[in-house]
């Protein structure tokens, strides 16, 4: 029988979605929070990167972060701050994606990440690795990304002319399992 103090705790996360409109129209603002269980997450660690997701259990809402191995210490804690424009492996990198039809893929979907952000506006904010317990490899930590003068994630991507936000993400993650991949 397995020992009950041995049982790792449950993985949990939360984030707040805000979204602040540039323009005088109503509503002005509009905020979004999730959490575990609706909210999941997971990540993975290889030779070369660490990632870390966070997905709604529908699927519809995802964020993934990614660091370089090569810039992190062997304890995987540290800041590591987001910029743009940079390709995966450069530099900490970030995808944020939400797709507002019923069917994935079917072309009502907004994808903001690090490679084509600058044209639109600004970026700003880390992924902050707290605490890494290497013997039940299980991850803490925080995130912040602020994305200036985008399109807004809430409407249909085939809404004309979609309106322009700040949008910000900021969470939480605890005891997040660690999977090593090759």
């Amino acid at each position: 029988m397995d020992d009950p103090g041995n049982v790792p705790p449950n993985p949990e996360a939360s984030y707040r979605r805000t979204v602040v409109y540039l323009d005088q129209a109503r509503p002005a603002r509009h905020d979004t929070t999730y959490q575990s269980p609706i909210l999941q997450v997971a990540s993975r660690l290889s030779p070369t990167e660490f990632v870390l997701l966070l997905h709604s259990a529908s699927r519809q809402e995802r964020l993934v972060m990614s660091v370089p191995r090569a810039q992190m210490p062997a304890d995987l804690v540290g800041s590591y701050r987001f910029q743009a424009p940079v390709n995966r492996g450069q530099a900490p990198f970030y995808a944020y994606g939400v797709d507002k039809s019923d069917r994935p893929g079917g072309g009502e979907s907004w994808l903001y990440d690090s490679w084509w952000l600058p044209s639109t506006g600004a970026v700003t904010g880390s992924l902050t690795l707290t605490a890494y317990n290497t013997q039940q490899h299980m991850l803490s930590g925080q995130f912040q990304l602020a994305l200036t003068g985008v399109y807004d994630p809430r409407a249909r991507s085939t809404d004309s002319p979609s309106r322009r936000c700040d949008l910000t993400l900021t969470g939480t993650f605890t005891n997040v399992p660690v999977t090593d991949t090759p």
